[in-house]
């Protein structure tokens, strides 16, 4: 199985602090990878690097057989690599519904500034993309807070509306920070089916994931990175909660 994304020797520093220093990774369609470690160890700043947000120093990333190093994100997310946010990034000011209808608009500065001040949804998207955004909506059971404005909603229920965006997005590849802070037990469960749902249809994920009961759950492999290096990789089967959280304990 070819990977769908490839990371070789990466690199970025700050002011002379190694936040990766050589990593090398795969995602493979259709696995789930959990990525661990204490605070500081480079896991957030190995998703902006991928996504465009930061630039690397060295090294190369790869998409199929495009090289996406120092990609403005932009183009990253053309590729369909999408991730979600350790703190929700969503347009406060306008309805989840509207927050999904937005991804879908044609990358086009008049477009995007005049959906901004619509506040009606008819006439913005035909009603079949309503509906699909409406229904990732209802999957992640915020339906009924679509005509909310995002502001208003708690910090997990903006998590969840970028869970929704990225699934009305169709993904290849999905990164996701902490998807499960501040979720309780049954919208952790509803996103964990939505992620084992999205590897079912192919896409790779990455997840960086405090909460260890949620991670074992999820992920096929998980990989610990520490001081800007992985120093380890297994599958979910080599271990459990109590092995896991002794690795974690080291540090």
């Amino acid at each position: 199985m070819n990977a769908l994304l490839t990371i070789k020797g990466l690199h970025k520093n700050f002011n002379g602090v190694h936040a990766l220093d050589g990593i090398d990774l795969a995602l493979y369609p259709g696995k789930i990878l959990g990525i661990v470690g204490p605070n500081g160890a480079g896991k957030t700043t190995l998703f902006n690097v991928i996504s465009g947000i930061q630039r690397l120093d060295s090294g190369s990333i790869f998409f199929e057989t495009f090289d996406i190093g120092n990609a403005p994100p932009n183009r990253v997310a053309r590729c369909g690599i999408l991730r979600t946010f350790q703190s929700p990034r969503v347009f406060r000011n306008m309805t989840p519904l509207k927050n999904i209808l937005l991804s879908n608009m044609p990358n086009d500065y008049k477009v995007l500034l005049r959906s901004l001040f619509w506040t009606r949804t008819e006439g913005w998207e035909c009603p079949e993309t309503v509906r699909l955004a409406m229904s990732k909506l209802h999957e992640m059971g915020i339906a009924e807070k679509s005509s909310l404005l995002a502001g208003e909603l708690s910090f997990g229920e903006q998590k969840l509306v970028e869970i929704a965006r990225a699934g009305f997005l169709s993904p290849k590849v999905l990164l996701l920070d902490e998807p499960s802070t501040g979720l309780n037990t049954e919208r952790q469960e509803r996103v964990r089916k939505k992620l084992v749902e999205f590897s079912q249809k192919g896409v790779a994920i990455a997840l960086i994931e405090h909460n260890i009961p949620f991670l074992l759950k999820c992920v096929d492999h998980i990989c610990i990175l520490a001081g800007g290096k992985i120093t380890d990789t297994f599958a979910r089967s080599d271990t459990n909660e109590e092995k896991l959280r002794e690795i974690l304990g080291l540090w």
